[in-house]
């Protein structure tokens, strides 16, 4: 699990930084926040394309070496500007940072493992080469496709 590592990490410091106000930054300078929000956008691109081009493997020991690392996980959440804004919301509204920090990354872990979970109980579905390859380009096409509505709007 160590994708799920790299989120909860990534969480953590998105959630440490928009306690110490890194949020407020992205709120006061919109330059600072394009560029975070650009860099974000982007690196999801790149996933998407990693997801879409990489080889469909024969058996699960092939396909280890391709399934996403700590340092996925890690760099999607640090280049999450929705993240920070969450965050800082959430800080706004509840007292004690640390406390409220500690519930978002507790709710966090339980939501990541449920969804990894559940993307591990549809793992059959990618068994068959042909239906594993348009699987991955429909959700890489479907991650392109999000980030262009969010830097659309």
């Amino acid at each position: 699990y160590p994708f799920l590592v790299g989120i909860i990490a990534g969480l953590t410091v998105a959630i440490s930084a928009a306690g110490v106000g890194l949020a407020s930054l992205f709120s006061n300078f919109d330059e600072l926040r394009m560029a975070a929000q650009f860099a974000g956008a982007f690196y999801i691109v790149y996933l998407a394309l990693k997801i879409a081009s990489s080889p469909v493997a024969a058996d699960r020991s092939d396909s280890i070496k391709n399934d996403p690392k700590f340092r996925d996980g890690f760099v999607l959440n640090i280049l999450n500007v929705k993240a920070y804004a969450v965050f800082l919301a959430v800080y706004s509204v509840f007292l004690g940072y640390v406390v409220t920090g500690m519930v978002c990354i507790v709710v966090a872990t339980f939501v990541d493992t449920a969804w990894l979970w559940f993307g591990g109980a549809i793992r059959h579905l990618f068994a068959e080469p042909r239906s594993a390859r348009l699987l991955r380009v429909f959700f890489a096409a479907l991650m392109v496709v999000s980030v262009g509505m969010v830097l659309i709007r």
